[in-house]
């Protein structure tokens, strides 16, 4: 078998990441290359934004909640054009072994350890979501921290919808006012209560109105809950990424209430910290009617009986 060295192998995978979708002679479906303006509008023109470290393409449903409004038949279109030589390479780091000096082999490197690397070599670049939340905190946190802030939006709930929506919020890609102002479809990019540039940390934390929310939200929740948490847009926005119970529980609410802010500044109204106590608890009635057993539904209301009482 043909052995590349990593310097080698890792060129050749950075060169066919960084092609375009679009225009691509070399991406043809019936002899033609593919346009679509909604990649471009989606910020997902790039083969990289298609690919995880492994070489292995996203599904349908994950390229979707990133935003890129496809349809299943374009997904199956340029997954079918991209050349099979290209697929195989982009798996290369994990099916051969490649030296490098007195660098490990790739193909037994832990994913985090193998993607630190190739961002400090400057060979693939960090998601640009999560450069823009550095970018706003001031600070880059671990790669550890990110890794459970994205697992975190996929075990907080499981619900669909909330899932998505904090997926999008990481990755930077809620249509706030400012984003669809860019693209013709809102009169202004300004929040409609105080009249400031609406960006997601505006819409969902930053906002007057909408940190009145939070800061109530937090207090109650430490009453209630005998706990220490701070109200800052870490652990409210992106969310708390220890594993303690009470910090998975806030995480719970906290996701309801984004979506409750989200869908009110959306719909162009003003989010109610009443209306989302009404719209919580009927949500734990529905979470309680769907336990499977009589311990199941046990625990859960006693788990939850502070919140069920709220008025």
């Amino acid at each position: 078998m043909r052995r590349y060295t990593a310097e080698i192998c890792l060129k050749k995978i950075e060169e066919i990441r960084n092609q375009v979708l679009n225009n691509n002679r070399h991406i043809l479906s019936g002899g033609k290359s593919i346009f679509s303006r909604t990649l471009i509008e989606a910020n997902m023109d790039k083969i990289s934004d298609w690919v995880s470290l492994n070489g292995v393409f996203y599904s349908y449903q994950a390229i979707i909640a990133r935003g890129a409004k496809i349809t299943i038949m374009l997904y199956n279109q340029i997954l079918a054009a991209i050349p099979k030589e290209w697929k195989r390479t982009l798996q290369q780091p994990y099916q051969h072994s490649m030296e490098l000096e007195e660098v490990p082999l790739l193909g037994a490197m832990p994913k985090n350890q193998l993607k630190a690397m190739l961002i400090k070599r400057k060979l693939i670049k960090k998601p640009s979501g999560v450069m823009k939340w550095e970018t706003y905190l001031g600070e880059s946190p671990t790669e550890t921290f990110w890794n459970r802030a994205f697992q975190a939006a996929r075990k907080v709930t499981k619900e669909p919808k909330l899932q998505i929506m904090q997926y999008k919020i990481i990755h930077h890609i809620i249509p706030t006012k400012q984003y669809l102002f860019l693209r013709k479809t809102a009169e202004s990019p300004n929040c409609m209560d105080c009249k400031q540039i609406e960006t997601v940390q505006h819409m969902l934390y930053d906002c007057e109105k909408t940190k009145e929310l939070w800061l109530a939200l937090t207090k109650l929740f430490n009453q209630k809950e005998n706990s220490k948490i701070e109200c800052n847009i870490t652990s409210c926005i992106i969310g708390s990424t220890t594993k303690s119970e009470k910090r998975r529980k806030f995480n719970f609410i906290a996701t309801h209430l984004k979506y409750h802010i989200y869908m009110a500044k959306f719909n162009d109204g003003h989010p109610s910290l009443n209306r989302f106590f009404l719209q919580f608890k009927r949500q734990l009635q529905i979470h309680s009617l769907n336990q499977q057993s009589e311990v199941q539904l046990q625990e859960f209301e006693e788990t939850w009986k502070q919140w069920l009482k709220i008025e």
